[in-house]
């Protein structure tokens, strides 16, 4: 980001930085005009791909506006809002006297405590009044102002970093809130105002004991021993905590939101209540200590929950392996006594390894493995086979030759890798295909293990990713922004195992996870620039999957926009699938008719984003004479060479290499965790190398180099 020390923003003479977070950069600035010392907050963006910054910029005047109506003693003002190089920023009263993070080390006194945070809640109550949650509450967002006022400052600044939809608007390294401030169902990109309840509990705690409740080395550790360890008990700090602030900061602290107080006019109800009672120096006995514990967290520190059943595989979910060496079964659990899945509502602990005998069915070579695996029953296998292939397996009249091996008795345990796809096959000729493409590369580099888990219906994510992740698997892929929560899920339970989600964006970062992102707009946008000097009609045609997958959106937005990019007149037919997640993209027959649809209006090139859908609308478009169809993810002429005949180009995602380098960076040591941006451009033109003018052909270069430079950007297009 660049530095402003000693420049002007606007009016705003900056004279030094005072912090830097993940969110924001603050500095202390001089306005001219009104002759005052003012904080200045630049809200950080340099990292968020286009369309996420053209989102952010949207909602922030918005917002602003809301912080700027806000009038109460412990809300620190806002005076006024801009934005410079596409940076947002805030401008906010000046106040010198440090944080109340300052004030934290050593247990302060319960009633002085008391003092501090009361003010603050009474500041939670206004704002969740007028339906705004802060989202980030911590000691160092308490400012300390005159008379040792504690004042209130960051609202709504995590909530300008997410969207109104599941995807949020934070870059690598940014997360919506603070780990150790954060409640469970934060993780999870849910707030309440009891989410705030939780947060201010901790902040309590921390006064009354010098410590936080949970403290780890990474955000990933720190949901772990929140989901899985009970609350240290404040007293163990401070002995002779009365028993009344004990029991609040267990109520306030618990785990379910259902299960603290109600609201935070509640919560500043009981704490005034505490302040204003007699003092005691009552412990807890044992049966409400145990009592107390039992409802403010799902774990004990000896656990008796029941255990329950896994999420069964479906009898049809097939796996398929690619595998030099067998790998005996549990080779590595997790170091955590119980499954532990976090829900926007509590917490859930399954005990799992339950495992029934598989019976395994030898499929010839397709492409996309060598040995399928049909489960024989409605529970998770967790044993592996003994029936494996190599990857350069030799052949016998067109089958691959499969011979009994016995587990490896190397010293060094074989490289294990997993896949698990989005609803479909793997053979989708798209997005499932293109990233067990990449997991096929590098097992034959590395001599590794690889599998695939194919997923018939969206509840059954978390089954299929549990059985790599109980069966030890080194890296767990998978495929598609619908299964981002279950894989970050099952990254927090599994910090020993690398997990890669393809198209899920991460935004609270954990060391194990990386997010393989594309820039789909970027991608669609030279599709539309294609497309629009290729049309005589000129009327063009995008048939997508479903609109609740933001990729796909991004895709139709980049077409249209390439296309009025270079011809601002050109209309363009947009249409996506009208079902959900488990239907809009397994529909060829919807794609076709859709595109058939299309060509009788009149459209002559037809761009298809949406798996098997799109699939039928390139099909359906080879059959009509001076028709152009362009392909998505992967280079289809490929893939799909029934399309051939109209094929021209395809908007490409390299899902292949981008896992290939996040796997390979996994064997190595070298993962990055948070989101991994993989590479977009057009395939080649193949039989329509000669129809492909160089006029064109420099046209696009200029384009893909515009975009690479952000001459041409999301937000010219999008206001």
């Amino acid at each position: 980001m660049q530095e402003y020390v000693g420049k002007s923003i606007d009016r705003y003479r900056i004279i030094e930085r005072q912090g830097m977070g993940g969110m924001a950069v603050v500095y202390h600035a001089y306005d001219t005009r009104l002759e005052r010392d003012v904080a200045l907050k630049l809200i950080r963006t340099e990292s968020m791909a286009p369309a996420l910054k053209e989102q952010l910029l949207k909602r922030f005047e918005r917002e602003a506006k809301a912080q700027a109506r806000f009038s109460h003693p412990n809300i620190v003002p806002v005076y006024d809002y801009g934005e410079i190089e596409d940076t947002p920023y805030l401008v906010m009263e000046y106040i010198p006297g440090g944080t109340l993070k300052e004030r934290i080390g050593t247990p302060m006194p319960w009633r002085e405590a008391l003092e501090w945070v009361i003010p603050v809640a009474d500041a939670l109550c206004y704002a969740h009044e007028r339906g705004i949650i802060h989202r980030d509450i911590k000691p160092s967002n308490v400012l300390i102002g005159e008379n040792n006022k504690p004042v209130l400052t960051d609202f709504g600044i995590a909530k300008l970093l997410e969207t109104q939809e599941t995807t949020q608007l934070t870059s690598t390294g940014m997360g919506v809130g603070t780990p150790e401030y954060m409640a469970p169902e934060q993780w999870h990109g849910k707030s309440m105002p009891q989410t705030d309840v939780y947060a201010l509990a901790v902040v309590l705690y921390e006064l009354l004991t010098g410590v936080k409740p949970y403290k780890a080395d990474t955000p990933a550790a720190v949901a772990i021993l929140q989901a899985t360890e009970p609350l240290p008990r404040p007293s163990k700090y401070v002995p002779g905590l009365p028993e009344g602030v004990e029991k609040l900061l267990y109520k306030g602290l618990s785990l379910n939101p259902e299960d603290r107080y109600p609201s935070m006019k509640a919560f500043w109800q009981a704490l005034k209540e505490l302040l204003s009672a007699a003092p005691t120096v009552a412990h807890l006995n044992a049966s409400e200590d145990r009592t107390i514990l039992a409802s403010a967290q799902t774990g004990m520190e000896s656990p008796t929950a029941p255990a329950i059943s896994p999420v069964p595989l479906v009898p049809a979910t097939t796996t398929q392996s690619l595998a030099p060496a067998s790998m005996p079964a549990g080779k590595r659990k997790s170091k955590f006594p119980a499954w532990v899945v976090f829900g926007g509502v509590g917490l859930v602990i399954v005990l799992v390894m339950v495992g029934l005998a598989v019976s395994w069915v030898v499929k010839g070579m397709d492409g996309s493995g060598p040995l399928a695996m049909l489960a024989t029953s409605t529970s998770a296998p967790t044993t592996r086979p003994t029936k494996t292939a190599s990857p350069e397996v030799a052949e016998d009249n067109g089958e691959p030759v499969v011979e009994e091996e016995e587990p490896s008795s190397a010293a060094e345990e074989p490289f294990n890798i997993g896949l698990v796809t989005d609803v479909g096959v793997v053979n989708d000729q798209s997005f499932n295909q293109n990233a067990w493409d990449g997991v096929r590369m590098i097992a034959a580099e590395l001599d590794a293990h690889a599998e695939y888990l194919e997923t018939q219906n969206a509840k059954d994510y978390t089954a299929n990713i549990r059985y790599f992740a109980d069966n030890g698997y080194d890296v767990i892929v998978t495929v598609g922004f619908n299964m981002g929560e279950a894989t970050l899920e099952a990254a927090l339970q599994y910090p020993e195992i690398i997990f890669i989600g393809v198209d899920q964006y991460q935004t609270n970062p954990v060391g194990n996870l990386a997010g393989l992102m594309f820039s789909e707009w970027e991608a669609g946008f030279q599709a539309g620039a294609l497309a629009a000097m290729l049309t005589e009609s000129q009327l063009l045609a995008g048939v997508y999957g479903t609109d609740l997958v933001p990729p796909v959106v991004a895709f139709a937005e980049g077409y249209e926009d390439g296309a009025h990019y270079i011809d601002p007149s050109i209309n363009v037919i947009t249409t996506f699938h009208p079902g959900g997640f488990d239907t809009g993209f397994t529909d060829p027959e919807w794609g076709a008719a859709t595109a058939r649809q299309a060509i009788a209006q009149g459209a002559d090139v037809v761009f298809a984003a949406g798996g098997k859908t799109g699939n039928g609308a390139l099909i359906e478009s080879a059959n009509y004479e001076g028709v152009f169809c362009i392909g998505v993810d992967a280079d289809q002429w490929g893939t799909v060479p029934e399309a051939r005949p109209c094929l021209v180009s395809s908007a490409l995602k390299r899902i292949d290499q981008g896992v290939y380098d996040l796997i390979k960076a996994a064997r190595f040591g070298t993962f990055p965790s948070g989101n991994f941006y993989g590479t977009v451009g057009l395939a080649p033109f193949h039989n329509f190398e000669v129809r492909i003018s160089q006029e064109i052909r420099d046209t696009l270069r200029q384009v893909e180099s515009d975009l690479l430079n952000n001459a041409i950007r999301y937000e010219d297009f999008h206001e």
